[in-house]
């Protein structure tokens, strides 16, 4: 009673390995092609990520060097400007050296001449000065008049 081989057990047997098939072609197979097909898809993608990691790192490394490159040549650049100005005022400073140093120069000679003038004039303008103290002494009367 509890089993029994009968025809039924064999139908039921049948049953089953004909449902499996066909639950097999409906289901099995179609779904097992998705699930590949799927996994291909995530794995290309996951490829194409990981290659565009690969990529974005080169290019950030590529523009890291050319930053650090344009760095150093700007470093070189502003150098160079900082030498040929430093050179320009250097020039500068030697030509207002010069223009002083004539300047000077020709104020001291302006101040020889004019004391040398004023030497070779002492004993007429002494005559005057004295002249005019010995006039203002004699004529005091002169004086209080005005």
């Amino acid at each position: 009673m509890f089993l029994t081989l009968d025809g039924t057990f064999w139908i039921q047997i049948l049953n089953f390995f004909i449902f499996y098939w066909i639950l097999n072609v409906v289901y099995i197979r179609p779904a097992a092609r998705a699930l590949q097909v799927r996994r291909a898809y995530i794995d290309s993608v996951q490829a194409e990520y990981e290659e565009a990691l690969r990529r974005e790192h080169e290019l950030l490394q590529r523009a890291d060097e050319r930053s650090l490159e344009a760095h150093r040549e700007a470093g070189r650049h502003a150098a160079k400007i900082l030498a040929e100005a430093q050179s320009e005022v250097d020039r500068i400073g030697a030509m207002a050296q010069e223009q002083a140093a004539r300047l000077i120069a020709d104020a001291h000679q302006t101040v020889e001449a004019e004391l040398k003038s004023a030497r070779a004039r002492e004993d007429v303008l002494v005559k005057e000065l004295a002249d005019v103290m010995v006039a203002r002494a004699m004529a005091p009367g002169e004086r209080r008049k005005r």
